[in-house]
């Protein structure tokens, strides 16, 4: 099996998850994209979500779940409670600093294990 590749910036390593926690943000991030598509639909809006792509998604959830708090990602991928996936989905996207990787948020994910030490 090959090594993942990692890229490291002065901040962050990006790739050191695991593949089970790829595929997991991935199917949050398509979940929580299709449920904002929806609710966006509903209020004659544009999603924001949709709007910043699934990549960027992604990204954020990596930064949170590697560097700040252990999310509980197979509950987040298969919960029914999409008030609680799309209140932390939120929380995350406003709360990474895109710059230096760090947590400008005041609460900590409904989705949390614990927090990265």
């Amino acid at each position: 099996m090959k090594k993942q590749k990692t890229m490291k910036l002065e901040n962050f390593e990006w790739g050191t998850l695991g593949i089970k926690d790829y595929r997991l943000i991935g199917k949050i991030a398509r979940k929580a994209i299709a449920r904002d598509v929806e609710l966006s639909r509903s209020l004659r809006e544009p999603s924001r979500l949709a709007k910043r792509g699934q990549v960027d998604l992604v990204m954020d959830l990596e930064v949170c779940h590697a560097k700040h708090f252990r999310l509980r990602l197979r509950e987040m991928a298969e919960t029914k409670d999409t008030f609680s996936l799309m209140h932390d989905i939120y929380m995350i996207i406003n709360s990474i600093n895109r710059e230096t990787f760090g947590w400008n948020g005041l609460g900590v994910p409904r989705f949390t294990k614990s927090s990265v030490k």
